[in-house]
């Protein structure tokens, strides 16, 4: 025998066929008798309604495509699987595109419209960019969905859940200060990429409001990565007047920066002091354990969630709304004290 249709249940409850999706939908307008009646015959024939079609009939899919710059980032993963969760909790199914192996953001976007998903959230790439993106803002617009980034794209129709990165820098910062540092360097990030820039901004704001010179040789923008974490921190203990603490813009730049310290033969946090950024699982595994400016990952995937969920429905959602961060302190961080003590002890000299 063949699978069991609505028209076979419609027609064995001698009730048309809008009423039985009535009564799968649990629709008010149906008598309680009725959709008593009807549920009895569901569950005798185990009828399995299409929930594909049924979302198709309401100009749905219950899709919701997501762009990431990189999956491979700590960062980015840990806002994939909260959005995922987030999504499988109202009743949506993530279409995941991942860019860094060269799918573009525009071939992403098509892809999407062919699915016809409901809405479209993207983490990283052109969307953090400082240069203008003009075509792909264009084919946002176009593609006339809800389009939901942690960044903001000038000229694009969309919605910006993202994390105040300047309030990151400002936690990460006065931590370093309340300990003594004044000797305060800025690693990692791209000079494009418009949250490096809010970081080094704040920065540079925060050494001002400080009455703290600003030195240049204490800034390295050269990447995300834990190789270019380490090459930073070499370049910055070659120098003669080192930094006694490091602000990284991501944990992976945090874990490469400590272990040139430890490759030195000075020590984190009592020679020099490193807070990450992000709070990723690099953060336990780090020798010492990286203090580090998180967010709620939760939170933020949940955020990005619902606001793709309240746009589909058409309610009223904020166009832009930044996540405040918390600093978690670990291992990595300590009083302004060791650089000068070690200095003194490898020249043979006693501390007064």
């Amino acid at each position: 025998m063949s699978s069991i249709t609505i028209y076979d249940i419609a027609r064995e409850a001698n009730v048309s066929i809008a009423t039985v999706s009535r009564v799968i939908s649990d629709s008010e307008k149906v008598s309680d008798k009725t959709k008593e009646k009807i549920r009895r015959l569901i569950e005798q024939y185990g009828y399995q309604p299409n929930a594909m079609a049924q979302s198709l009939n309401a100009g749905r899919t219950n899709l919701i495509g997501l762009i990431v710059a990189d999956i491979r980032n700590p960062f980015f993963a840990r806002v994939c699987y909260a959005c995922e969760t987030a999504a499988k909790q109202k009743g949506f199914q993530i279409m995941l595109r991942n860019i860094f192996d060269n799918n573009s953001e525009e071939e992403s976007l098509n892809m999407f419209a062919a699915h016809r998903v409901d809405a479209v959230i993207q983490l990283g790439g052109c969307v953090d960019s400082i240069k203008k993106a003009t075509d792909y803002a264009n084919l946002i617009n176009r593609l006339s969905k809800p389009f939901i980034s942690i960044n903001n794209l000038e000229g694009a129709d969309m919605y910006t859940i993202g994390i105040d990165d300047a309030a990151g820098t400002e936690l990460a910062f006065t931590h370093l200060l309340e300990l003594g540092h004044t000797r305060i360097a800025f690693l990692g990030g791209m000079p494009d990429r418009r949250s490096t820039i809010e970081k080094h901004n704040k920065y540079v704001e925060l050494l001002k409001e400080s009455n703290i010179p600003f030195y240049p040789e204490y800034v390295q923008i050269n990447g995300y990565s834990a190789e270019e974490g380490l090459e930073g921190m070499r370049y910055f203990l070659s120098l003669e007047k080192r930094p006694t603490a490091v602000i990284a813009v991501t944990d992976e730049i945090g874990a490469g920066a400590a272990a040139a310290v430890r490759e030195s033969g000075l020590d984190c946090p009592r020679d020099i002091s490193i807070i990450g950024n992000d709070n990723t699982f690099l953060t336990y595994i780090t020798t010492p354990k990286l203090t580090s400016v998180a967010c709620d990952y939760n939170i933020l995937g949940e955020s990005l969630i619902t606001a793709a969920q309240n746009v589909i429905a058409k309610e009223d959602v904020e166009r832009e709304v930044y996540l405040k961060p918390l600093l978690v302190k670990r291992n990595s961080c300590g009083p302004c004290n060791g650089i000068q003590m070690k200095i003194q002890s490898m020249k043979g000299t006693s501390q007064l």
